[in-house]
């Protein structure tokens, strides 16, 4: 099982500061990450348990949620 979870993302003006956070099914925020200056970044989900989560990237140009997985 991989325990790290690698996130890159592109966007059109590039913004200085995007969030990028996991939170489980019950909408409860597992994992906050700052990421400043870069559009790609990894993520240690070893602590998590195997299930449902979603992603979520957030910046000035955009909000965007996907569904992930976690399969330990």
């Amino acid at each position: 099982a991989n325990n790290v979870l690698n996130v890159g993302y592109s966007t059109v003006n590039n913004p200085v500061l995007s969030i990028l956070s996991i939170h489980d099914i019950n909408g409860r925020l597992v994992i906050s990450k700052e990421l400043r200056y870069t559009n790609n970044t990894e993520l240690n989900v070893s602590n998590l348990a195997s299930g449902i989560y979603m992603l979520e990237l957030t910046n000035s140009e955009e909000n965007l949620v996907k569904k992930l997985i976690i399969n330990h």
